[in-house]
Protein backbone atom coordinates (compact mmCIF):
# COMPACT_ATOMS: atom_id res chain seq x y z
CA UNK A 1 0.00 0.00 0.00
CA UNK A 2 1.43 3.38 -0.96
CA UNK A 3 0.33 7.01 -1.08
CA UNK A 4 1.84 10.17 -2.53
CA UNK A 5 3.01 13.03 -0.29
CA UNK A 6 3.74 16.62 -1.32
CA UNK A 7 6.12 18.64 0.82
CA UNK A 8 7.72 22.05 0.81
CA UNK A 9 11.46 22.11 0.06
CA UNK A 10 13.41 23.38 3.04
CA UNK A 11 17.07 23.66 4.13
CA UNK A 12 19.51 20.75 4.26
CA UNK A 13 20.28 18.84 7.45
CA UNK A 14 22.61 16.73 9.57
CA UNK A 15 24.15 13.32 9.10
CA UNK A 16 24.82 10.39 11.44
CA UNK A 17 27.98 11.98 12.77
CA UNK A 18 30.04 11.33 15.85
CA UNK A 19 33.36 12.29 17.38
CA UNK A 20 35.36 10.45 20.04
CA UNK A 21 38.26 12.33 21.56
CA UNK A 22 39.85 14.11 24.47
CA UNK A 23 37.82 17.30 24.12
CA UNK A 24 34.11 18.00 24.33
CA UNK A 25 32.82 19.19 20.95
CA UNK A 26 30.30 22.02 21.17
CA UNK A 27 29.24 21.53 17.53
CA UNK A 28 27.54 18.19 18.38
CA UNK A 29 24.04 17.77 19.79
CA UNK A 30 25.03 15.67 22.83
CA UNK A 31 28.31 14.66 24.47
CA UNK A 32 28.82 11.78 26.93
CA UNK A 33 31.83 11.52 29.26
CA UNK A 34 33.56 8.14 29.04
CA UNK A 35 36.63 8.05 31.27
CA UNK A 36 39.20 10.42 29.78
CA UNK A 37 37.20 10.88 26.58
CA UNK A 38 34.04 12.42 25.23
CA UNK A 39 31.63 10.67 22.87
CA UNK A 40 29.84 13.39 20.93
CA UNK A 41 26.81 12.53 18.79
CA UNK A 42 24.09 13.95 16.57
CA UNK A 43 20.41 13.17 17.23
CA UNK A 44 18.82 9.75 16.81
CA UNK A 45 21.19 7.54 18.82
CA UNK A 46 19.98 5.02 21.43
CA UNK A 47 21.93 4.35 24.62
CA UNK A 48 22.03 0.87 26.21
CA UNK A 49 23.58 -0.35 29.46
CA UNK A 50 25.04 -3.88 29.68
CA UNK A 51 26.59 -4.40 33.10
CA UNK A 52 29.47 -1.93 33.32
CA UNK A 53 29.35 -1.21 29.59
CA UNK A 54 27.66 1.73 27.90
CA UNK A 55 26.60 1.21 24.28
CA UNK A 56 25.51 3.83 21.75
CA UNK A 57 23.70 2.62 18.63
CA UNK A 58 22.21 4.15 15.51
CA UNK A 59 20.89 2.57 12.31
CA UNK A 60 19.47 -0.81 11.36
CA UNK A 61 20.74 -4.37 10.98
CA UNK A 62 19.33 -6.93 8.54
CA UNK A 63 17.92 -10.09 10.06
CA UNK A 64 18.20 -9.08 13.71
CA UNK A 65 16.41 -6.92 16.22
CA UNK A 66 18.58 -4.13 17.62
CA UNK A 67 18.63 -5.53 21.16
CA UNK A 68 19.67 -8.96 19.85
CA UNK A 69 22.46 -7.38 17.83
CA UNK A 70 23.68 -5.34 20.81
CA UNK A 71 24.04 -8.49 22.91
CA UNK A 72 26.06 -10.19 20.18
CA UNK A 73 28.31 -7.25 19.36
CA UNK A 74 28.95 -6.50 23.01
CA UNK A 75 30.52 -9.98 23.26
CA UNK A 76 32.20 -9.96 19.84
CA UNK A 77 32.52 -6.60 18.01
CA UNK A 78 33.92 -8.10 14.78
CA UNK A 79 31.81 -6.61 11.93
CA UNK A 80 29.87 -9.38 10.20
CA UNK A 81 26.26 -8.22 9.99
CA UNK A 82 24.66 -6.52 7.02
CA UNK A 83 22.80 -3.26 7.43
CA UNK A 84 23.65 0.39 7.93
CA UNK A 85 24.63 1.12 11.53
CA UNK A 86 27.25 2.25 14.01
CA UNK A 87 27.73 0.77 17.48
CA UNK A 88 30.04 2.42 20.03
CA UNK A 89 30.87 0.19 23.02
CA UNK A 90 32.43 1.71 26.14
CA UNK A 91 33.96 -0.31 28.97
CA UNK A 92 36.62 0.30 31.61
CA UNK A 93 39.49 -0.61 29.28
CA UNK A 94 38.58 0.77 25.88
CA UNK A 95 36.10 2.26 23.44
CA UNK A 96 35.18 0.16 20.43
CA UNK A 97 33.71 1.60 17.23
CA UNK A 98 32.05 -1.21 15.30
CA UNK A 99 29.52 -1.25 12.48
CA UNK A 100 27.93 -3.18 9.63
CA UNK A 101 30.29 -5.41 7.63
CA UNK A 102 30.48 -2.94 4.73
CA UNK A 103 30.80 0.16 6.97
CA UNK A 104 28.30 2.64 5.59
CA UNK A 105 30.26 5.68 6.81
CA UNK A 106 33.84 6.96 6.46
CA UNK A 107 36.14 7.11 9.48
CA UNK A 108 38.92 9.67 9.95
CA UNK A 109 41.79 9.80 12.40
CA UNK A 110 43.09 13.07 13.84
CA UNK A 111 45.62 13.65 16.60
CA UNK A 112 42.96 14.10 19.24
CA UNK A 113 39.84 12.42 17.85
CA UNK A 114 38.29 9.72 15.67
CA UNK A 115 35.34 11.07 13.72
CA UNK A 116 33.27 10.85 10.54
CA UNK A 117 32.61 14.59 10.39
CA UNK A 118 35.97 16.26 9.82
CA UNK A 119 37.92 14.80 6.91
CA UNK A 120 41.39 13.65 7.90
CA UNK A 121 43.48 10.47 7.65
CA UNK A 122 41.08 7.88 6.23
CA UNK A 123 40.77 4.53 7.99
CA UNK A 124 39.89 1.83 5.43
CA UNK A 125 36.46 0.20 5.58
CA UNK A 126 37.98 -3.24 6.34
CA UNK A 127 39.03 -1.99 9.79
CA UNK A 128 37.18 -1.46 13.04
CA UNK A 129 38.78 0.70 15.72
CA UNK A 130 39.43 0.39 19.45
CA UNK A 131 40.65 3.32 21.55
CA UNK A 132 42.63 2.63 24.72
CA UNK A 133 44.36 4.65 27.43
CA UNK A 134 46.46 7.54 26.17
CA UNK A 135 44.37 7.67 23.00
CA UNK A 136 46.13 4.59 21.64
CA UNK A 137 44.34 3.64 18.42
CA UNK A 138 44.17 -0.02 17.44
CA UNK A 139 43.13 -0.81 13.87
CA UNK A 140 41.57 -4.26 13.72
CA UNK A 141 41.49 -5.60 10.18
CA UNK A 142 38.86 -8.02 8.94
CA UNK A 143 37.64 -9.37 5.60
CA UNK A 144 34.61 -7.49 4.33
CA UNK A 145 34.14 -9.14 0.93
CA UNK A 146 34.86 -12.27 -1.08
CA UNK A 147 35.47 -12.62 -4.79
CA UNK A 148 34.19 -15.43 -6.96
CA UNK A 149 35.89 -16.42 -10.20
CA UNK A 150 32.82 -18.29 -11.37
CA UNK A 151 30.80 -17.12 -14.36
CA UNK A 152 27.15 -18.11 -14.44
CA UNK A 153 24.54 -18.01 -17.24
CA UNK A 154 22.51 -14.82 -17.35
CA UNK A 155 19.08 -16.26 -16.52
CA UNK A 156 20.46 -18.21 -13.55
CA UNK A 157 22.48 -15.25 -12.30
CA UNK A 158 19.51 -12.90 -12.57
CA UNK A 159 17.47 -15.28 -10.40
CA UNK A 160 20.26 -15.36 -7.79
CA UNK A 161 20.39 -11.56 -7.70
CA UNK A 162 16.61 -11.31 -7.51
CA UNK A 163 16.57 -13.79 -4.62
CA UNK A 164 19.27 -11.84 -2.73
CA UNK A 165 17.48 -8.50 -3.13
CA UNK A 166 14.14 -10.02 -2.16
CA UNK A 167 15.72 -11.35 1.03
CA UNK A 168 17.31 -7.95 1.76
CA UNK A 169 13.98 -6.16 1.53
CA UNK A 170 12.10 -8.90 3.41
CA UNK A 171 14.51 -8.94 6.35
CA UNK A 172 14.45 -5.16 6.60
CA UNK A 173 10.66 -4.96 6.49
CA UNK A 174 10.31 -7.74 9.06
CA UNK A 175 11.97 -5.75 11.85
CA UNK A 176 11.29 -2.15 10.78
CA UNK A 177 8.64 -0.33 12.83
CA UNK A 178 9.10 3.15 11.37
CA UNK A 179 7.11 4.86 8.58
CA UNK A 180 8.74 4.25 5.16
CA UNK A 181 9.13 6.90 2.47
CA UNK A 182 10.61 6.84 -1.04
CA UNK A 183 11.27 9.48 -3.68
CA UNK A 184 10.95 8.02 -7.19
CA UNK A 185 13.33 10.18 -9.20
CA UNK A 186 12.89 8.31 -12.48
CA UNK A 187 16.27 6.66 -12.03
CA UNK A 188 16.59 2.88 -12.24
CA UNK A 189 17.77 2.43 -8.64
CA UNK A 190 14.84 4.15 -6.95
CA UNK A 191 12.40 2.45 -9.33
CA UNK A 192 14.04 -0.91 -8.55
CA UNK A 193 13.68 -0.27 -4.81
CA UNK A 194 10.05 0.81 -5.30
CA UNK A 195 9.29 -2.36 -7.25
CA UNK A 196 10.51 -4.57 -4.38
CA UNK A 197 8.60 -2.58 -1.75
CA UNK A 198 5.41 -2.83 -3.77
CA UNK A 199 5.76 -6.53 -4.63
CA UNK A 200 6.36 -7.42 -0.98
CA UNK A 201 3.28 -5.52 0.16
CA UNK A 202 5.08 -2.86 2.21
CA UNK A 203 3.23 0.23 3.39
CA UNK A 204 5.05 3.37 2.29
CA UNK A 205 4.64 6.97 1.19
CA UNK A 206 5.79 8.23 -2.20
CA UNK A 207 7.30 11.73 -2.21
CA UNK A 208 6.77 13.97 -5.21
CA UNK A 209 9.42 16.55 -4.28
CA UNK A 210 12.47 16.92 -2.05
CA UNK A 211 11.83 17.44 1.65
CA UNK A 212 14.57 18.58 4.03
CA UNK A 213 14.51 19.92 7.56
CA UNK A 214 17.10 22.27 9.00
CA UNK A 215 18.69 21.47 12.37
CA UNK A 216 21.01 23.22 14.80
CA UNK A 217 23.72 20.67 14.04
CA UNK A 218 23.64 21.47 10.34
CA UNK A 219 23.83 25.19 11.01
CA UNK A 220 26.97 24.64 13.07
CA UNK A 221 28.62 22.18 10.66
CA UNK A 222 27.34 23.20 7.22
CA UNK A 223 30.76 23.63 5.60
CA UNK A 224 32.02 20.26 6.88
CA UNK A 225 28.83 18.38 5.99
CA UNK A 226 28.63 19.74 2.45
CA UNK A 227 32.01 18.21 1.65
CA UNK A 228 30.11 14.90 1.46
CA UNK A 229 28.51 15.10 -1.99
CA UNK A 230 25.67 12.64 -1.31
CA UNK A 231 24.21 14.95 1.33
CA UNK A 232 23.62 17.80 -1.06
CA UNK A 233 20.62 15.85 -2.42
CA UNK A 234 18.83 14.01 0.35
CA UNK A 235 15.63 14.09 2.44
CA UNK A 236 15.03 14.13 6.18
CA UNK A 237 12.29 14.73 8.73
CA UNK A 238 12.10 15.69 12.40
CA UNK A 239 9.97 12.66 13.29
CA UNK A 240 11.52 9.13 13.20
CA UNK A 241 11.11 7.48 9.78
CA UNK A 242 12.94 5.59 7.02
CA UNK A 243 13.87 6.85 3.57
CA UNK A 244 14.55 4.12 1.01
CA UNK A 245 17.40 5.18 -1.30
CA UNK A 246 19.08 3.92 -4.45
CA UNK A 247 22.46 4.66 -2.88
CA UNK A 248 25.40 2.67 -4.35
CA UNK A 249 23.28 1.24 -7.18
CA UNK A 250 25.59 2.73 -9.83
CA UNK A 251 28.78 1.54 -8.16
CA UNK A 252 27.75 -1.93 -7.00
CA UNK A 253 25.76 -2.81 -10.13
CA UNK A 254 28.27 -1.92 -12.87
CA UNK A 255 26.96 1.46 -13.99
CA UNK A 256 29.52 3.85 -12.53
CA UNK A 257 32.03 5.39 -15.00
CA UNK A 258 35.12 4.53 -12.93
CA UNK A 259 33.93 0.98 -12.29
CA UNK A 260 33.01 0.16 -15.88
CA UNK A 261 36.21 1.77 -17.20
CA UNK A 262 38.43 -0.51 -15.11
CA UNK A 263 36.39 -3.63 -15.80
CA UNK A 264 36.11 -3.22 -19.57
CA UNK A 265 39.72 -2.10 -19.93
CA UNK A 266 40.67 -5.55 -18.66
CA UNK A 267 38.41 -7.14 -21.28
CA UNK A 268 39.77 -4.93 -24.06
CA UNK A 269 36.47 -3.14 -24.64
CA UNK A 270 36.39 0.60 -25.32
CA UNK A 271 33.10 1.41 -23.68
CA UNK A 272 33.17 5.07 -24.76
CA UNK A 273 32.85 3.94 -28.38
CA UNK A 274 30.01 1.54 -27.54
CA UNK A 275 27.67 4.22 -26.24
CA UNK A 276 24.70 4.93 -28.54
CA UNK A 277 22.20 7.77 -28.35
CA UNK A 278 19.33 5.47 -27.37
CA UNK A 279 21.19 4.11 -24.32
CA UNK A 280 20.02 5.02 -20.81
CA UNK A 281 23.50 6.26 -19.83
CA UNK A 282 24.16 8.20 -23.06
CA UNK A 283 23.82 11.72 -21.63
CA UNK A 284 25.31 10.84 -18.24
CA UNK A 285 28.42 9.19 -19.67
CA UNK A 286 28.87 12.10 -22.07
CA UNK A 287 29.12 14.65 -19.29
CA UNK A 288 32.63 16.17 -19.50
CA UNK A 289 33.79 14.72 -16.16
CA UNK A 290 32.53 11.22 -17.03
CA UNK A 291 33.73 11.31 -20.62
CA UNK A 292 37.17 12.20 -19.32
CA UNK A 293 37.15 9.04 -17.17
CA UNK A 294 35.93 6.76 -19.97
CA UNK A 295 38.45 8.06 -22.53
CA UNK A 296 41.45 8.07 -20.18
CA UNK A 297 44.53 5.93 -20.73
CA UNK A 298 43.82 2.20 -20.57
CA UNK A 299 44.46 0.53 -17.21
CA UNK A 300 46.13 -2.88 -17.05
CA UNK A 301 45.51 -5.71 -14.61
CA UNK A 302 47.39 -8.99 -14.61
CA UNK A 303 44.24 -11.08 -14.20
CA UNK A 304 40.51 -10.72 -13.56
CA UNK A 305 40.91 -11.40 -9.84
CA UNK A 306 43.22 -8.38 -9.42
CA UNK A 307 40.85 -6.27 -11.50
CA UNK A 308 37.93 -7.25 -9.25
CA UNK A 309 39.99 -6.57 -6.12
CA UNK A 310 40.55 -3.02 -7.32
CA UNK A 311 36.82 -2.59 -7.96
CA UNK A 312 35.85 -4.01 -4.57
CA UNK A 313 38.34 -1.82 -2.69
CA UNK A 314 36.88 1.24 -4.38
CA UNK A 315 33.30 0.16 -3.74
CA UNK A 316 33.83 -0.66 -0.08
CA UNK A 317 35.31 2.79 0.56
CA UNK A 318 32.64 4.67 -1.39
CA UNK A 319 30.47 5.95 1.46
CA UNK A 320 27.24 7.66 0.41
CA UNK A 321 24.22 7.57 2.73
CA UNK A 322 24.23 6.76 6.39
CA UNK A 323 21.66 8.57 8.59
CA UNK A 324 20.44 12.10 9.38
CA UNK A 325 19.13 12.78 12.86
CA UNK A 326 15.87 10.81 13.23
CA UNK A 327 15.73 9.80 9.57
CA UNK A 328 17.23 6.38 8.84
CA UNK A 329 18.32 5.44 5.33
CA UNK A 330 17.61 1.98 3.96
CA UNK A 331 20.43 1.31 1.47
CA UNK A 332 19.63 -2.14 -0.03
CA UNK A 333 22.20 -1.93 -2.84
CA UNK A 334 25.22 -1.31 -0.60
CA UNK A 335 26.09 -5.01 -0.46
CA UNK A 336 29.34 -6.47 -1.80
CA UNK A 337 27.64 -9.85 -2.13
CA UNK A 338 25.37 -8.17 -4.67
CA UNK A 339 28.39 -6.75 -6.51
CA UNK A 340 30.04 -10.19 -6.55
CA UNK A 341 26.93 -11.76 -8.10
CA UNK A 342 26.69 -9.00 -10.70
CA UNK A 343 30.31 -9.57 -11.74
CA UNK A 344 29.66 -13.30 -12.24
CA UNK A 345 27.31 -12.54 -15.15
CA UNK A 346 28.51 -12.86 -18.77
CA UNK A 347 30.61 -9.95 -20.01
CA UNK A 348 28.24 -9.11 -22.87
CA UNK A 349 25.38 -8.71 -20.39
CA UNK A 350 27.54 -6.53 -18.13
CA UNK A 351 28.27 -4.35 -21.16
CA UNK A 352 24.53 -3.91 -21.74
CA UNK A 353 24.14 -3.04 -18.07
CA UNK A 354 26.85 -0.37 -18.34
CA UNK A 355 25.28 1.07 -21.49
CA UNK A 356 21.55 0.72 -20.86
CA UNK A 357 20.98 -0.62 -17.29
CA UNK A 358 19.73 -3.91 -18.76
CA UNK A 359 20.22 -6.02 -15.62
CA UNK A 360 18.49 -3.49 -13.39
CA UNK A 361 15.62 -3.14 -15.85
CA UNK A 362 15.24 -6.92 -16.03
CA UNK A 363 15.07 -7.07 -12.22
CA UNK A 364 12.33 -4.43 -12.22
CA UNK A 365 10.42 -6.46 -14.81
CA UNK A 366 10.62 -9.56 -12.60
CA UNK A 367 8.64 -7.60 -10.01
CA UNK A 368 6.28 -5.79 -12.35
CA UNK A 369 6.91 -4.86 -16.01
CA UNK A 370 4.62 -1.85 -15.68
CA UNK A 371 7.06 -0.29 -13.21
CA UNK A 372 9.43 0.25 -16.15
CA UNK A 373 7.07 3.05 -17.24
CA UNK A 374 8.34 5.08 -14.25
CA UNK A 375 11.86 5.28 -15.71
CA UNK A 376 13.30 8.39 -17.30
CA UNK A 377 14.65 7.94 -20.82
CA UNK A 378 18.14 8.97 -19.67
CA UNK A 379 19.90 8.77 -16.33
CA UNK A 380 19.59 11.99 -14.33
CA UNK A 381 17.46 13.65 -17.04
Amino acid sequence: MCRTLSHKLEVSSVIMFFSIGKKKKSNFTTCHKAGDYYICLDDGWTKFSKGQKQIFFKGYVLGHKTKTLISKMEKNPLPKYKGNFCCIIVDAKQITITHDIHRSFPLYLHGDQVTNLKIGKLIGSNVYVTIQKGFAINKNSYKNYSISNEQIPYAKGLKHIHKLLTKTFQTFLKHNKLPIKIFISGGVDTVLAYSYLKRLGAQFDILDTEYKKSTKFFAKNKKLIEKFWAYKQIHNWHEPCVLVTGSCGDEYMMRNPNTVKKFFDFHGIDIANKMKKECYHYKYFNRPENKKVLTAKKQYFKNIYLAKMELFRNMSNDHQHWHLDNTLYFTPFKDLQLADLILQLPTDQLLQQALDAKITKDLIALNNKRDLDLLSKYKNH
